[in-house]
């Protein structure tokens, strides 16, 4: 199990990945993170389409890497 995310533990002057729908999908977030993205946020996700298990929403827009962490995600 992984340690809990803090934002304490990010460096002074961090680099955040700003959540946008449509874009931030996995492989952007690693491109991000290879860049320097030292935080990243998914995708804005609904939480009527979590509640229904919506397949885009569960599938596509929830998916994560373990070298995509730390990541957040920001619920709609």
């Amino acid at each position: 199990m992984s340690t809990p995310f803090r934002w304490t533990d990010l460096p002074p002057g961090f680099l955040a990945l700003s959540p946008m729908a449509g874009v931030t999908d996995s492989p952007f977030r690693r491109l991000c993170k290879r860049y320097g993205a030292d935080v990243i946020f998914t995708e804005m996700v609904s939480v009527e389409a979590l509640l229904h298990r919506h397949p885009r929403t569960t599938g596509q827009m929830l998916y994560y890497l373990p070298e995509e962490r730390p990541i957040i995600c920001q619920l709609m």
